[in-house]
């Protein structure tokens, strides 16, 4: 697992199964079998098992051995975009906004 990220989550699945002993998970994760794939910017993704992807709608498979996100921002993610895809909403959302700003 990433050393940089980490991630509250629901005690649930692999976190509930390693709690407390979080330093003897993997640490090679393509040595793990892969549990699920999912869909990121249109490629289809190999989950291997620890992995710490959250499932989306887009992932198929053991999505119960994922993580579950447990904070406050969690439900506010409604998918994974690309950074074009994010920035071209954006664009189009201030346009629109400042649209309506304007005098009529």
């Amino acid at each position: 697992m990433p050393q940089f990220n980490p991630m509250r989550v629901l005690d649930v699945g692999l976190a509930h199964e390693f709690a407390g002993r979080e330093d003897s998970a993997p640490k090679d994760l393509e040595s793990q079998p892969i549990i699920a794939t999912m869909t990121l910017a249109g490629e289809e993704v190999p989950l291997h098992r620890f992995s710490s992807f959250v499932p989306t709608p887009a992932t198929e498979g053991q999505v119960d051995e994922l993580p579950f996100l447990a904070g406050q921002g969690v439900g506010l993610v409604h998918e994974v975009a690309s950074v074009t895809a994010i920035i071209e909403r954006m664009m189009t959302e201030a346009a629109s906004a400042l649209f309506a700003l304007q005098p009529r």
